[in-house]
């Protein structure tokens, strides 16, 4: 983008809106953007995509490439479907989900306390018990599916990135597809 001269802005969410950077040009912009987003510290514990998407809206009037960073879990999917659809006809929407494997299974550790960091709450889970390890990876898996499901269906451009790999290979393949092709030509990588 700064190779461009394009405008970079930035918005970052919890639960609330928690920092904006309207778009600026430049070198010096583009450094405070990556220097917010390093040592971002939240003050909210939750996630609203839909509101933060919506707050953009509001404040975006210019038509903008809006690239959305997150695991999009635990988000009211009919509402960021008709969130995403809704910013789609203004702008360019690019979600870009973010996977960890290690969120995916739990090793057998016997008695666990969890710490849910959303919601603050402690639970003790038996990570020995093989049921529930697999009603715990079928539980992940089928909200995995429902998220693209639902990004697919809110014809908003994806790519999937997970953390135990690197992440320019996918996103450089992304961009020169949405490049040779065109805008909106990528559905998912």
């Amino acid at each position: 983008a700064q190779r461009n001269n394009d405008r970079v802005g930035l918005l970052l969410a919890t639960d609330r809106i928690e920092r904006y950077l309207p778009p600026r040009r430049g070198h010096a912009h583009a450094l405070r953007v990556l220097r917010e987003m390093l040592y971002f510290e939240p003050e909210g514990r939750g996630s609203d995509v839909s509101e933060a998407v919506r707050h953009f809206q509001n404040i975006q009037r210019r038509r903008a490439v809006l690239f959305i960073f997150s695991d999009f879990l635990g988000q009211d999917l009919p509402q960021l479907e008709r969130t995403l659809r809704l910013a789609g006809r203004r702008h360019d929407v690019v979600c870009v989900r973010i996977s960890d494997p290690l969120e995916r299974r739990v090793p057998k550790a016997g008695l666990v306390e969890f710490l849910d960091p959303e919601t603050g709450k402690n639970v003790l889970i038996d990570t020995s018990s093989r049921a529930w390890r697999r009603a715990f990876q079928e539980q992940t898996l089928a909200e995995e599916r429902a998220v693209a499901m639902c990004l697919a269906r809110s014809r908003a451009d994806s790519i999937s990135l997970s953390t135990d790999q690197p992440y320019w290979p996918p996103l450089a393949k992304f961009l020169r597809e949405r490049a040779r092709h065109g805008r909106r030509a990528v559905r998912a990588a």
